[in-house]
């Protein structure tokens, strides 16, 4: 428990950091030598369900490889200009994700349905075609592919409700990088 502050190198490898009994930690992005803070298995936890951890501070973006869990009434918040990025197979979020960045959404497993999602979402089919789940979305959501040289499927679940109370943008980086909706 308690505030993470990366004023050096880091590696992740296939370990997990718990954030656990905390009312409100921050994530300092302080790396040296170019390198960002790179996590594998990220969870958020606070018996009671009343734990903030904030991603912001100085210094470079974040990334969770594996898995990030937020837990009921624990919420991840991702200050302005700032981006935390999912590559990982799961996200349990019984929680919620808000503040003014961004959460890159880069998993092809479907976005899950519990919880509140109110930050910036960005669904980033760079490593593989995606699939947006019938949900409330609070927040901007982005549609993207990263990816230099393949197209890729995004996926609206038919026969559902999508809802989004904000906007909703399509976005082709490179020209081979095909979005299809």
């Amino acid at each position: 428990s308690g505030s993470w502050d990366n004023n050096g190198l880091f590696m992740a490898n296939t370990g997990s950091v718990s954030f656990t009994g905390v009312a409100t930690a921050t994530i300092t992005n302080v790396a040296s030598g170019g390198y960002a803070n790179g996590f594998y298995h990220l969870k958020i936890d606070s018996p009671g369900g009343t734990g903030t951890l904030t991603f912001g501070g100085d210094g470079y973006d974040n990334i969770a490889s594996g898995q990030i869990k937020v837990e009921t009434g624990d919420i991840l918040s991702i200050s302005s200009g700032k981006k935390l990025t999912h590559t990982g197979s799961t996200l349990l979020l019984n929680g919620t994700i808000s503040g003014a960045g961004r959460f890159v959404y880069r998993s092809a497993t479907t976005f899950p349905t519990a919880g509140t999602i109110s930050s910036i979402l960005v669904f980033d089919a760079q490593d593989g075609n995606q699939t947006i789940a019938d949900r409330v979305f609070g927040g901007q959501v982005e549609i993207t592919n990263n990816s230099v040289s393949t197209a890729r499927a995004v996926t609206m679940l038919a026969n559902s409700n999508h809802t989004f109370l904000s906007n909703l943008y399509i976005f082709r980086i490179y020209f081979e990088s095909n979005i299809i909706l």
